[in-house]
């Protein structure tokens, strides 16, 4: 086996063609292709970033725009009041039960207490009986006007009717009352 010989030119043509190719393989799958990769990862990395930053700066926004409100609130003389400490519930239920006097009747619920961050979040559940439109009116806006810092939300009234003649004969409401308060 003579393994001197030379090459003729057409197998040296083919063996540098074979040697582009096989270069060009190796370096599109060591240096185009993880580059390729690191900038598509660059790429997803800045739009999610993007999408922080813009919902940040609409927090800062938003927070200034409170503040600003708060500041003007303060300074025409409005009490802006602030939330009471954790486990105000005992208040929470003297303050039910100055508004829910006048009733006919009336049922309270506690929930379970929500706790995120700095905030507890008390939800009750509030029914009541009462002979006119006006007095359950009355008691809502009392629950809405409330001195604790609270939400009111699904309330209802509704009306039941006497015998033949059709007139109102009492007015039943509910509502979840939501307290707020410190951690």
């Amino acid at each position: 086996m003579n393994l001197k010989r030379e090459f003729t030119p057409r197998e040296i043509v083919l063996m540098v063609v074979f040697g582009v190719i096989i270069l060009g393989c190796l370096y599109y799958l060591f240096v185009y292709s993880p580059a390729m990769q690191s900038i598509q990862a660059a790429q997803s990395n800045v739009s999610s970033l993007t999408t922080q930053i813009t919902a940040q700066q609409t927090r800062v926004a938003t927070r200034n725009q409170l503040k600003t409100q708060l500041d003007e609130l303060q300074a025409k003389g409005a009490s802006t009041g602030s939330l009471p400490k954790y486990d105000n519930s005992k208040n929470c239920i003297a303050a039910l039960n100055g508004i829910l006097d006048g009733t006919a009747s009336y049922s309270v619920s506690f929930g379970e207490v929500e706790i995120t961050d700095s905030m507890a979040r008390r939800p009750v559940t509030v029914s009541f009986t009462t002979d006119t439109y006006g007095q359950a009116q009355d008691v809502m806006n009392r629950l809405i006007n409330c001195q604790y810092t609270c939400l009111v939300s699904d309330f209802t009234l509704a009306t039941s009717k006497s015998g033949s003649t059709g007139a109102v004969s009492k007015v039943t409401g509910s509502a979840v009352v939501t307290f707020f308060e410190q951690v």
